[in-house]
């Protein structure tokens, strides 16, 4: 799971060109300014992941799920036992 943030809302994000380049095995969300992005068979492999900037004509930074936890709790706004190195 990776999530792309958005540093605005899209306008109007082109949802077919998305669509056409998702495989069958992967889905996304778009919620404002966040997109989920599920890629089972790999994010390097994905055509969707190269091409969401394109798609979606904002930039955006993405990270992995894991990286998104630990800076959540980095900043003491998750606590998962999880997370924490003993």
């Amino acid at each position: 799971m990776h999530l792309y943030f958005l540093a605005e809302e899209p306008v109007s994000p082109d949802l077919e060109l998305m669509d056409a380049l998702k495989r069958e095995s992967e889905a996304y969300l778009l919620s404002e300014r966040v997109l989920y992005l599920h890629t089972p068979e790999g994010f390097g492999r994905s055509k969707l992941a190269a091409k969401v900037e394109r798609a979606l004509d904002v930039p955006v930074t993405a990270r992995n799920w894991r990286a998104v936890m630990r800076l959540l709790a980095m900043a003491g706004l998750a606590e998962s036992p999880r997370l924490r190195r003993e």
